[in-house]
């Protein structure tokens, strides 16, 4: 009796500690966008360390009052959290002998696309490559990933909040992906 009272107490404190960890993370991600949002805005912040903010373009600009305060509001919130830096590091080249991969490397087998992180527009028409579609990508801001329908010549630019991979929902449609993360890995 005491053994499985004792276990009953243990799962508890384990998903409660659990839960509270996804809260932490949900929050600093919250709080996250929205200090760099400000920061984007002109904001410049004034209590984070030099270690939150490697890597953040800062551009001060004068902002409204109540704009700069509530900016002031979340960067204090997010001092008071024990968060990863706000600006994503530079990614690390690879070396220059290294071969990237090509388009046609990184295209996923016909009938794979990324749901969710749609972008707006929600597709360009013309687009009858799926190079095009790549290049198309690399000029909007955002975009890291694409959905290629030949077909129509219909190219979807897709943001960091894409799932993974699944099979398409729209079995009469060949469609063609891409992660533009893989065209600067190296060939193997």
């Amino acid at each position: 009796m005491r053994t499985s009272m004792l276990l009953l107490v243990a799962i508890v404190i384990l998903n409660v500690s659990m839960t509270d960890g996804k809260k932490d993370r949900n929050r600093c991600r919250h709080l996250s966008r929205k200090v760099s949002k400000c920061i984007r805005k002109g904001y410049e912040p004034r209590m984070l360390t030099q270690e939150m903010l490697e890597g953040c373009k800062i551009n001060p600009k004068d902002l409204k009052k109540n704009i700069a305060m509530k900016c002031a509001m979340q960067e204090k919130r997010l001092s008071l959290n024990t968060c990863s830096p706000l600006c994503k590091k530079e990614k690390t080249t690879p070396p220059d002998n290294c071969p990237k991969k090509t388009v046609q490397q990184c295209t996923s087998q016909p009938g794979q696309v990324f749901y969710r992180g749609m972008m707006l527009p929600i597709f360009y028409t013309g687009i009858s490559t799926m190079e095009a579609c790549v290049e198309k990508c690399r000029n909007v801001a955002g975009c890291v990933a694409v959905i290629h329908v030949p077909k129509q010549a219909r190219c979807f630019t897709k943001n960091e909040r894409h799932n993974p991979l699944s099979p398409d929902i729209h079995p009469s449609r060949t469609a063609y992906s891409l992660e533009m993360s893989c065209l600067e890995e190296c060939q193997n």
